[in-house]
């Protein structure tokens, strides 16, 4: 089949129960794909004599009749901030370029009992730290859209993968919108799940309070294919005890009649922000067309959301500056080679091997946590982070969801000569949603010049079928499925 690419993931998935296509000719026609569109750099690694093998491996399962998951031969973009055992895990950084993950995270573990396929590991902002990708060791990755406009960050590769059919579907992970944001950017579904509801385990920390796992896709059933498999209980971390919601069957054939009685909540404080038009009509648009479809909107008051993104910065940078503290050029990643004490070395390894993003979000935490500072600026920040939380608790006690664009602005140019305010603003409706650890969707809506604008659904934490029913609904009703 010459267009299988071009197909959802669960519409390969039948073709692969059905033997129509093996899993060998998935992955062939991907890394072909890879190989022609290289240009946008969605990959840092690729595994593709290991993944030919697995493919071979699920193709003789299924012809002795072996139960396999839905997912099994489904072929998957993994952030490179996620590690696999005796593999390379750069996170995007110089310091990382020559590393490899001595053990399998539990993310890993699970695809590989499900027999999903990594085709490799996908580009990132350095250690995870920007909105558009650019900060990446190995270079920028382009949007499969428009060539001339970032992918967005951190997980621009994931996004840029299953938008250039170069992959079935992604996992990113996203601290502070870093799954939403690229794939509100490439035209996709993208995920952060309720905070717990994915093992962090074998992952990166950039900031530990905020990180989830999340997934980008074609639409909302590929992405629950995906989630389905990941969203277990692990006892390896502590946070993670999984999430029912994602092992439910939900109504795709007539999911607009979730919409009826659904009670969704618009902040009026998003209503007086002055951001870009075409989100804001496709934002207004989309109240609308949830309102005609028997959901109940009302406006909110959220006072405290305004502050989200310094609130946001405060606690992330603090957090950074603790867990970038263990690359230090002693047990692993870049050592400097010429250095005359342990000072030295410290200052060499750290200097030569991180990009400026990440030296300057270091040193800004290290300020906040200092002895001077750490009451007028983190201690303030986690206070405000309360208000926040609590912000979201008084909507849901009375909302089932809570509606927000997903970014204030298009796709940045690839050129073009962003201020850090900029990239930061872009999170201006992202970073609430990791603050209060509730689950979030991006769904693309309205294509305009190849583009699409995100609207996000937001749930309560572990409300997570809320949203989905929601995000479901309304799909179906923009894609003219009724």
């Amino acid at each position: 089949m010459n267009n299988i690419l071009k197909l959802k993931a669960w519409e390969q998935a039948q073709l692969l129960e059905q033997k129509d296509i093996s899993a060998y000719e998935l992955v062939k026609k991907y890394y072909e794909n890879i190989e022609i569109n290289k240009d946008l750099n969605a990959f840092i690694s690729l595994r593709k004599e290991k993944a030919i093998t697995e493919a071979k491996a699920i193709d003789e399962k299924r012809a002795k009749g072996e139960n396999l998951s839905k997912i099994a031969g489904l072929c998957l973009a993994l952030k490179d901030n996620i590690s696999i055992k005796d593999e390379p895990m750069t996170c995007a950084s110089g310091f990382m370029k020559d590393y490899i993950a001595p053990f399998n995270s539990s993310v890993y573990e699970q695809l590989k009992s499900a027999d999903c396929i990594v085709l490799g590991k996908s580009n990132m902002d350095e250690f995870a730290m920007g909105g558009t990708n650019k900060t990446s060791y190995f270079g920028p990755v382009l949007n499969p859209l428009n060539k001339s406009l970032v992918a967005g960050g951190s997980s621009g590769g994931s996004a840029a993968a299953v938008a250039g059919e170069l992959s079935s579907f992604a996992i990113g992970t996203d601290t502070g919108g870093s799954v939403r944001q690229p794939a509100s950017f490439c035209g996709l579904v993208g995920i952060k799940p309720s905070y717990g509801s994915i093992s962090r385990y074998g992952i990166s920390s950039m900031a530990n309070t905020l990180d989830q796992v999340g997934v980008m896709g074609k639409d909302i059933k590929d992405v629950l294919l995906l989630m389905k498999e990941i969203t277990n209980r692990d006892y390896l971390d502590s946070t993670c005890v999984g999430n029912k919601a994602y092992h439910e069957n939900y109504n795709f054939s007539h999911s607009e009649e979730y919409l009826k009685d659904m009670r969704i909540a618009v902040p009026k404080q998003i209503l007086n922000i002055d951001f870009d038009s075409e989100i804001k009509n496709n934002y207004q648009n989309s109240i609308k067309i949830l309102e005609e479809y028997g959901a109940k909107v009302e406006i909110v008051d959220m006072p405290n959301l305004e502050h989200s993104i310094e609130t946001y910065h405060l606690v992330a940078n603090a957090e950074i500056s603790s867990n970038m503290s263990r690359f230090d050029g002693i047990i692993f990643g870049n050592r400097a080679k010429d250095y005359d004490d342990i000072n030295q070395l410290y200052i060499k390894s750290r200097s030569e091997g991180l990009g400026n993003e990440v030296k300057k979000r270091i040193m800004i935490g290290t300020y906040i946590l200092s002895i001077d500072n750490a009451k007028d600026y983190y201690e303030k920040a986690m206070k405000v982070r309360t208000l926040i939380i609590n912000d979201f608790k008084n909507v849901f006690d009375n909302n089932d969801i809570i509606l927000m664009p997903t970014t204030p602005v298009m796709p940045f140019k690839l050129n073009e000569n962003l201020k850090a305010t900029d990239i930061y603003n872009a999170d201006l409706f992202t970073t609430p949603v990791n603050l209060a650890g509730c689950g979030a969707i991006t769904v693309p809506f309205a294509k305009s010049s190849n583009l699409s604008t995100g609207i996000q659904f937001i749930c309560d934490r572990f409300n997570d079928e809320y949203m989905l029913k929601a995000a479901l609904g309304f799909e179906r009703v923009i894609n003219n499925g009724i």
